[in-house]
C-alpha cells in the first residue's frame, strides 16, 4: 500500500465533494475537501476512478505516482439527462409525468428579446403568442401550457424562478443568467404547487457563482434585420391589365374588346387625371422598396461571479435594442 495526494479541480476552480475510488474496490476510497483535496491509501498498481454528477469519469494509473492533479470535464450528455423538478432533481428516465426541459445552450441558438420568444417551437405543448406584429422588449408574451384552462380566470402558468414563485414576466429575466427552464404540464408534476400549479409551472434555474477566483464574461452579438423577400405583386402594366379586364367583363356590350380606346380614360382604368399622367410618363413606383429597410439588432451582456467558502455570487448587467426592418417598429 502507498499513500496518494491529490487535487480535484474543473475549469471554475477546486471541486468539493468528488468521488474518489479504487477500482475493483467497494469500501478503498474518499471524497475531495473544500479545497479539492483529497489523500487515500492504495496498492501501487491500482487505478483511481474519480466520478462526479455531470463530469466524465476518468481512470488513472497509479504507478510510480504519489500525487496527482485532476480536471474533470463537463459531460453534457449526461447534464441533459438530469432536469429540474418541484421536489429538486430527477433524472429524465425516472419522470412518469409530462414536461419538458432545456437549457440555456439551446437558448442562446437564437438572437431573441426575452425568454418567451426563447421557447416558442422548442417545448411541445407550450403555445408562445407575441403580442402583435410589432412587438418589442416591454411586450409580454402570452403562454398557454395545454391550451386554456379557464374562461373567466387567468390562464397564465406559474413562474419558479430558484424555488421561489415569480410574480414578474419573463421579460424582467436576463436570458444569459438562466442555466435551464423545465417545463411542468400535467398534475403529476405540478402537484407540489397545488391550484397555482393548475395551468402549468415554468422552472426556471439560473446560473451560480463558484468558489474561487473571479470571473468575468462578456456576450454580445449583432444582427442585420432585413426581409426574407418581397411579396409578389403586379406592376403598372399588370394593374392597368387587371383594371381594363375588370371594366370590360363588368359591361361588355359597353366596348367594342379590350382595345377600345374609351377604356383607357378617367372614370375607367384610371382612377384620375394624375394617375394617367404618372402611367404615361413611366412612373411604376415598387412601394416594397420604399418601405423595407436593413433593422438592427444588438445584444450586450457582462457578468461577474465567483465566491469563498461561505457564499458565491453571480451578477450580470445587459443592454438589448432591436429594430425591424421597417421603420418606427421595435422588437
Amino acid at each position: 500500500m502507498k499513500r496518494v495526494t491529490g487535487n480535484v479541480s474543473d475549469e471554475s476552480g477546486p471541486m468539493v465533494g468528488v468521488t474518489v475510488l479504487q477500482q475493483g474496490s467497494s469500501s478503498n476510497g474518499t471524497v475531495t475537501d473544500l479545497d479539492g483535496n483529497l489523500t487515500l491509501e492504495v496498492p501501487a498498481n491500482s487505478v483511481l476512478q474519480v466520478s462526479y454528477l455531470g463530469y466524465v469519469t476518468q481512470h488513472i494509473q497509479v504507478g510510480n505516482r504519489t500525487s496527482f492533479f485532476i480536471i474533470l470535464q463537463e459531460d453534457t450528455e449526461l447534464l441533459d439527462e438530469v432536469v429540474v423538478v418541484g421536489y429538486g432533481t430527477q433524472k429524465k428516465s425516472d419522470i412518469a409525468g409530462a414536461m419538458v426541459n432545456v437549457n440555456d445552450a439551446v437558448l442562446r441558438e437564437a438572437p431573441v428579446p426575452n425568454l418567451a420568444a426563447a421557447l416558442q417551437g422548442l417545448a411541445a405543448g407550450v403555445d408562445v403568442q407575441m403580442a402583435g406584429g410589432n412587438t418589442h422588449p416591454g411586450a409580454v408574451a402570452q403562454i398557454r401550457i395545454r391550451g386554456k384552462r379557464s374562461i373567466t380566470a387567468t390562464n397564465d402558468a406559474l413562474i419558479v424562478v430558484d424555488g421561489i414563485p415569480f410574480s414578474g414576466s419573463l421579460n424582467e429575466i436576463n436570458n444569459d443568467d438562466i442555466a435551464s427552464v423545465s417545463v411542468l404540464k400535467d398534475a403529476s408534476t405540478t402537484a407540489i404547487y397545488g391550484s397555482r400549479g393548475a395551468n402549468g409551472v415554468i422552472l426556471i434555474t439560473t446560473k451560480r457563482g463558484n468558489k474561487g477566483k473571479v470571473n468575468v464574461t462578456y456576450s454580445g452579438y449583432y444582427v442585420v434585420v432585413t426581409a426574407i423577400k418581397q411579396y409578389d405583386l403586379m406592376n403598372a402594366e399588370q394593374f392597368l391589365q387587371l383594371r381594363k379586364w375588370s371594366q370590360y367583363n363588368a359591361a361588355p356590350d359597353d366596348f367594342t374588346g379590350l382595345d377600345d380606346p374609351k377604356l383607357m380614360t378617367v372614370g375607367y382604368v384610371f382612377r384620375d387625371a394624375q394617375e394617367e399622367t404618372n402611367y404615361y410618363n413611366g412612373v411604376d413606383t415598387n412601394w416594397q422598396d420604399l418601405m423595407f429597410r436593413n433593422g438592427m439588432t444588438t445584444n450586450h451582456q457582462v457578468g461577474i461571479s465567483g465566491g469563498s467558502e461561505r457564499t458565491t455570487y453571480n451578477g450580470s448587467i445587459g443592454y438589448y435594442k432591436g429594430e425591424k426592418h421597417l421603420p418606427g417598429t421595435l422588437f
